[in-house]
């Protein structure tokens, strides 16, 4: 087989929260990376590592997979920027919800 050029980051495995279900090999579902689990059951050795692939000849013909940005890659799933963003998102909901609460009970009683 001739050589191939691999152009990509490599990644480590993924920690999932207590929402994310268990991967199940058996059946092929795999819900976030786990390396040593992939590689066993791949038949491959456990030290295998996990390249994401970095698609440098996309074209109208081959647009698949969507290229990522290499700095993309490279930082955490969840930055602390969007978890900033969330906070406010859902402490903005909070006041809304009770004044809502509050005009429904006026309403209603």
């Amino acid at each position: 087989m001739p050589p191939v050029r691999v152009v990509g980051v490599i990644r480590g495995s993924e920690k999932p929260s207590i929402f994310v279900p268990a991967n199940e090999p058996n059946s092929g579902q795999w819900f976030y990376v786990d390396v040593p689990m992939i590689a066993r059951a791949c038949g491959l050795p456990e030290n295998t590592v996990y390249i994401e692939d970095i698609n440098e000849d996309v074209s109208p013909t081959n647009p698949y997979p969507v290229p990522k940005d290499v700095n993309t890659l490279i930082r955490h799933s969840v930055m602390p920027d969007d978890h900033l963003k969330y906070t406010f998102t859902w402490y903005t909901f909070n006041p809304k919800l009770i004044a809502n609460l509050q005009l429904y009970y006026i309403l209603i009683c």
